[in-house]
């Protein structure tokens, strides 16, 4: 059984903010799926919800999430979406189907 893990994580913009929670958001792609233990790193915009934005991760263990957490990029991420988002919204999911 594989000990990958799955992450979802959202983050609803502050009204007014929105371009702006999006543009934060796009420059954390990049180094995140560049690190080690990252098998997938997406986020999507939604659609029925305006300035609402959804990551969709998989990591290789719990190491590479915890790795993952304290990258400068992360911590950078979240201190820039601190002051205008409601915040972040995170859910740890382990797959039980094949």
């Amino acid at each position: 059984m594989s000990t990958a893990i799955d992450i979802v994580a959202s983050v609803q913009a502050k009204a007014g903010h929105e371009a702006e929670v999006e543009k934060i958001i796009k420059t954390a792609v990049p180094p995140a799926r560049a690190e080690e233990g990252n098998i997938k790193y997406d986020v999507h915009k939604d659609l029925q919800r305006k300035g609402h934005f959804v990551f969709i991760e998989r990591w290789a263990d719990n190491a590479a999430i915890g790795k993952h957490g304290g990258t400068p990029h992360f911590q950078q991420l979240v201190k820039d979406l601190q002051p205008i988002s409601e915040g972040l919204d995170v859910t740890f999911l382990e797959c039980i189907s094949q």
